[in-house]
C-alpha cells in the first residue's frame, strides 16, 4: 500500500482538542501529561482554563477580533462534534493573545508570557499542518488574521 503524500486530516481533527488538554493539564504539573490520561475532573478544570483564557482576550479588546462571532466560536468550541471542524491555529492563536493580555507583572508574568509564546509556536505549526493536509477555510484565514494581530502587538513591544 503507497504511503498517502499528505498528514492524514482525519487523524489531527481527532487528536488536537486532547493535545490541548494536556498542554494546559502540563501547567500544573512538574512532568507533562499524556493526552489519554486525563480524569474527567481535570478535563473539565482545564477547559475550564481554556475559557478563561479566551474570555480575556475577548474582553481585553473585541475590536482586535471583531471578525469572530463570540457565540459561534464558544459554540462551536465547546460542542465535540462542531469541534472537530475548528481550526486548531484559530483556537491556539486566540489562547496566545489571551494568555498574554493576562501576563503583566501584576497577573501571570513572565511565566504566562512564556506560556503564550508555546501556544503561538503550536499556532503556528498547526496553521503550516492545516495548510499541508489542504485543510483551507475561513477558520484558517480567521488563525492568520489573529497571528498578524500578535505580530502588530510584538512590533511594538519592542
Amino acid at each position: 500500500e503507497p504511503i498517502p503524500a499528505r498528514p492524514s486530516l482525519q487523524f489531527t481533527r481527532e487528536t488536537w482538542w486532547d493535545a490541548l488538554l494536556a498542554f494546559y493539564a502540563s501547567d500544573d504539573t512538574a512532568h507533562p501529561v499524556e493526552p489519554g490520561t486525563l480524569t474527567v475532573e481535570q478535563r473539565s478544570m482545564t477547559v475550564r482554563r481554556i475559557v478563561t483564557d479566551l474570555r480575556a482576550l475577548f474582553h481585553s479588546s473585541i475590536y482586535w477580533v471583531s471578525f469572530i462571532n463570540i457565540p459561534r466560536f464558544f459554540d462551536n468550541l465547546l460542542d465535540p462534534t462542531r469541534r472537530a471542524a475548528l481550526q486548531p491555529s484559530l483556537l491556539l492563536s486566540a489562547l496566545a493573545i489571551g494568555t498574554l493580555a493576562q501576563s503583566s507583572e501584576a497577573e501571570n508574568g513572565a511565566p504566562g508570557r512564556a506560556r503564550a509564546l508555546k501556544l503561538l509556536d503550536l499556532a503556528d505549526s498547526t496553521l503550516q499542518a492545516s495548510l499541508a493536509s489542504g485543510w483551507v477555510d475561513f477558520g484558517l484565514v480567521q488563525a492568520s488574521w489573529v497571528r498578524g494581530i500578535l505580530n502588530t502587538m510584538a512590533r511594538f513591544r519592542n
